[in-house]
């Protein structure tokens, strides 16, 4: 996995959970999301990971905005800091 620090992005709130959600883009990853998204302000998403940086990593990114992302190879790495949404 290559990680990426996710610039300008904010720190742990302390009146929530900090949750990091590995294999984020698959199906227990999205069905987790739709939870989340279930129970907004309960949980701060401090990283994300998946196997591809994606359009649905990146819509991940912009909503969840976590403080770290983990991606499978360098090559989507690059994408991930070349792109507008980190």
């Amino acid at each position: 996995m290559n990680g990426i620090k996710v610039k300008g992005k904010s720190t742990n709130d302390d009146s929530r959970e900090n949750l990091v959600l590995l294999g984020s883009t698959g199906s227990i990853g999205k069905s987790t999301v739709e939870v989340l998204r279930e129970q907004p302000g309960s949980f701060n998403v401090a990283g994300l990971a998946a196997g591809r940086a994606g359009d649905e990593l990146l819509a991940q990114i912009a909503e969840f905005n976590p403080r770290t992302v983990a991606v499978r190879t360098g090559e989507d790495a690059d994408l991930l800091s070349n792109s507008k949404v980190i």
